[in-house]
């Protein structure tokens, strides 16, 4: 993109702007918005803590590094990312697990002014060239292969995207495209003259994160540097008495809690280990090992840890915040038996930590609420004619704060997600009680929380009905002990016609999309109950599920 060139995103995101300005000296005064870039802070972080480590634990690409060094290496990145014609405002999507690279590839792209584009690694063909195409990405960093997914074999079927330049691959095997080594980049930046650091603004964007939700296909929720950089100063304040510590990072590299866990060690210290795939023996033995104390994740990461770690305990680890699924009490008070304190926490991709619990709350509070409220983050709980609820009485969550995003990349979803005073939409109803703490009690977004991950029902009914057996689809998540939810479907079908869940798991292949989209519980129903105007009235079929 040329420097005077505005992106597609600038007029929604100046909108939003305008509409939070009342915000901004608070914001500002309270040092959660600054003056400062997200490679300011990272620049500090380096020089505070130069030393602190950097461990990827994979059988694939396993390495270590410290902060400083990762700076040195990221800048020949730059140098090579300039060289093949990246320039500031540019889109460079990142497909890469919890390695290495992928860490590289964002100093690289905050040095350049680079907007990084982070997705899940499960994301399939069809997501992928989705989110190349919205963006018109220039350039793509993402493995040949990695355990059972051929990433070489997906990119031939993601179809025209006209506007990426170039691939950087990692590994040896061969890929499509415009595609270059990972480390012959690296080998030709050494010989390059250093690229300059763009100066950006901390209003402009910086990354976009796609999430699935109430669209049939996922939206990019616009972060800048001032919005992600407050996230991080949030979560520094969890602890009473903060000092730097080492954190295991286990949720997904593409999501928005694998993300923040990439940066935090640059911008609160402590040693960083960062596993691919998560296998709860590895995580026993990898906490014991490097002292980790710290870790986030969801009910299914804390549950299988304690699994594992029956006969060895978990020791030294001290704290996990835990969220992406609905948190049985139970998880809290079997952690507490361990000497570890869990506290649940509540936010989205749009808004990342709305409220969490805190390690000097009461048991029972941890327990069986979703915490306090964050500092600086203001709430309102509307009925469905969109007035306030009476105190302590349950509503949909609306929420403001310096860490919210700063809208949609198609800016037309705005209007939905948002209020017209920049409030968001959570789409969830909660209660706030007399003691300060919030309880999520439902959920009023049509989605589905898979160990995490949110599945946007309507994708999935939108791929049932291509189908030629099914006529009608309803999409629901069914219950699940370990993955809190998994993608069930209730089926009309056409005259004289059957499917089975094998066929629908062929079906679901052929699409393209996220192996864990496809259902795992199908039921056959003649007809769905319906509200007077025809719509399938959800909340009936959910009595029916096992």
């Amino acid at each position: 993109m040329s420097s005077y060139e505005e992106p597609p995103w600038y007029t929604g995101v100046q909108a939003v702007l305008a509409q939070r300005a009342r915000y901004r000296k608070g914001w500002e005064e309270a040092g959660f918005w600054s003056a400062q870039t997200l490679y300011d802070r990272i620049g500090a972080g380096i020089a505070q803590w130069p030393a602190a480590r950097l461990i990827y634990c994979s059988e694939a690409r396993p390495s270590e590094t410290t902060l400083r060094q990762a700076l040195t290496d990221s800048e020949i990145i730059a140098r090579s990312f300039v060289a093949q014609g990246l320039c500031a405002g540019d889109v460079i999507v990142v497909q890469v697990p919890h390695w290495r690279e992928g860490m590289l590839t964002w100093l690289a792209a905050l040095q350049l002014g680079l907007v990084v584009v982070p997705i899940v690694h499960i994301y399939g063909a069809a997501e992928l060239g989705f989110v190349l195409r919205q963006t018109r990405a220039k350039a793509l960093v993402t493995p040949a292969s990695w355990r059972k997914i051929d990433y070489a074999a997906r990119f031939e079927v993601v179809g025209e995207t006209p506007d990426l330049s170039f691939i950087a691959v990692i590994g040896t095997e061969p890929f499509p495209g415009p595609a270059i080594s990972w480390d012959e980049l690296f080998r030709r930046g050494e010989s390059l003259v250093p690229a300059p650091t763009h100066r950006a603004s901390p209003d402009d964007v910086c990354t976009i994160i796609y999430t699935s939700g109430t669209t049939s296909v996922p939206k990019g929720a616009l972060h800048t540097h001032n919005t992600l950089g407050a996230e991080l100063k949030s979560v520094h304040h969890w602890w009473e008495d903060y000092s730097p510590r080492a954190a295991l990072a286990a949720m997904p590299a593409g999501h928005i809690a694998g993300i923040l866990i990439m940066m935090r060690p640059f911008i609160l210290g402590g040693d960083s280990i960062h596993i691919d795939q998560w296998d709860p023996s590895v995580a026993v033995e990898l906490i014991h090992r490097y002292g980790i104390r710290t870790s986030t994740g969801t009910p299914f990461h804390a549950n299988s840890l304690f699994d594992a770690a029956a006969t060895r305990g978990v020791a030294p680890l001290s704290d996990m915040m835990i969220g992406g699924a609905s948190v049985p009490p139970s998880t809290v008070t079997r952690a507490d038996a361990v000497g570890v304190c869990i506290a649940r926490a509540y936010g989205s991709t749009e808004h990342p930590t709305i409220s969490t619990g805190k390690p000097y709350d009461r048991a029972d509070q941890r327990a069986n609420t979703d915490g306090r409220i964050m500092d600086l983050i203001q709430l309102r709980f509307l009925d469905d004619d969109n007035n306030e609820v009476a105190p302590g009485m349950a509503g949909e969550i609306i929420s403001m704060g310096p860490d919210l995003c700063v809208g949609y990349f198609d800016a037309s979803l705005n209007d939905a997600a948002f209020m017209a005073d920049g409030g968001f939409r959570t789409g969830d109803i909660g209660v706030l009680d007399e003691a300060g703490m919030l309880t999520i009690v439902d959920r009023k977004k049509d989605i589905i929380i898979r160990g995490g991950e949110n599945i946007s029902s309507r994708e999935v009914e939108d791929i049932l009905a291509r189908h030629p057996a099914v006529l009608e689809a309803a999409v629901l998540g069914w219950p699940d002990q370990v993955m809190g939810e998994k993608v069930g479907a209730f089926l009309r079908l056409a005259p004289g016609v059957t499917i089975d869940l094998a066929e629908v798991r062929r079906h679901f292949q052929a699409a393209g999309v996220a192996k864990q989209k496809t259902p795992e519980q199908i039921r056959i129903v003649e007809d769905f109950p319906r509200t007077p105007s025809g719509k399938v009235k959800k909340v009936d079929l959910r009595k029916h599920l096992t």
